[in-house]
Parts: structure tokens; sequence; C-alpha cells
């Protein structure tokens, strides 16, 4: 199976996790995002731990030259402050509209890969998947450049983000549809 059939079998997943997030945004958005600050937090003391372990493994000489260790220290610390208090994170990232923006940003540049790979692998409704990288570039810089009244960055991010995952939930069924 070669990459973009791969890339384009992963769409109704992103597609399935973009409705999702975007319903419980519309549910519970303040709920949502202490979750969503849980799950960075315990990723970052994951990623803290297998730092740590490549320390370990490591001849002294080469964990010398390393900054395993301290980054380690670095990320456990972080991911434990998130799990902890995720008031904290939260308020140190700036706002909702610039934690979901980052959070949007990932999606863009997926959909950009998505889109060039199908492009040049000729596949068709490729555009499909270009059009969801232009949405999402665009709602991504409106959210860092904080157009909307933070009360709303949550509602406008939810509906956005159920839009996006019907143009996925298309852009695969066209996809597979399409020999």
């Amino acid at each position: 199976m070669n990459g973009t059939v791969r890339k384009i079998s992963f769409s109704p997943i992103l597609a399935l996790l973009e409705l999702l997030l975007g319903a419980l945004l519309l549910i519970d958005a303040i709920g949502l995002s202490g979750a969503v600050i849980i799950v960075f937090g315990a990723v970052l003391v994951l990623a803290g731990l297998w730092r740590l372990l490549r320390y370990l493994r490591r001849t002294k000489e080469e964990a010398a030259l390393s900054w395993d260790l301290a980054s380690c220290a670095g990320l456990v610390f972080l991911g434990v402050c998130a799990i902890v208090n995720q008031k904290w994170l939260l308020d140190a990232a700036g706002s909702l509209a610039v934690m979901y923006g980052v959070m949007i940003s990932v999606a863009a540049f997926m959909k950009l890969q998505i889109a060039v790979d199908a492009l040049r692998s000729r596949r068709p409704f490729w555009y499909l998947m270009g059009a969801g990288f232009l949405l999402t570039a665009t709602v991504t810089a409106l959210l860092f450049l904080r157009v909307f009244a933070e009360g709303t960055v949550w509602i406008f991010s939810g509906i956005f983000l159920i839009v996006l995952g019907v143009l996925d939930c298309v852009y695969f069924v066209l996809g597979k549809t399409k020999k």
C-alpha cells in the first residue's frame, strides 16, 4: 500500500475526530479544553520518560553528550503541571483561541500533505483536501489573530470542525467510489 493510499485511508479517522471534537466543543468547551490539556500533559510525561529511557540505555560518554536527562525533567515537569492544574497551562497559552489555533494548525499541515500527495499521484478529488487545507489555514490565522471574542472561540471552532469533518468524509467517500 503506497503512502498516498494510507493517507487517504487515514482521512475518515481524521474526519471522525474532527466531528467528535466539534460536537464536544459545542456541548462543553471548558470540559473538553481541560481534557485536552490533561491528555497533552500525559503525552509530555510519556515523552519525558522515553527520554529518560534513552538516557539510561546510552553509554556514559554518549549520555554526557545528550540533553536527554534535562529534557526528560522538563517534559515530565510540564506534563505533571498540565495534568494537575489545567487552568495554569490554559493561562500560559494565553487564550482558547491560541490553544485551538495550534490544534487546528496541525490538521492544516496534515491536509496539505494529503492534498499534495494525492495531486502528485493523480488521485481524483485531491482538490477537496486542498480546499480543506485552505479553509483550515484561514481559520488558524483567524484564531491566532484573535478575531473572535473569547466566548465565541469554541462555538466557532466546533462548527468549523464539524464542517471540516463532513468535507473530509466527502473526500473519502468520493475517493473510494471513483476507481
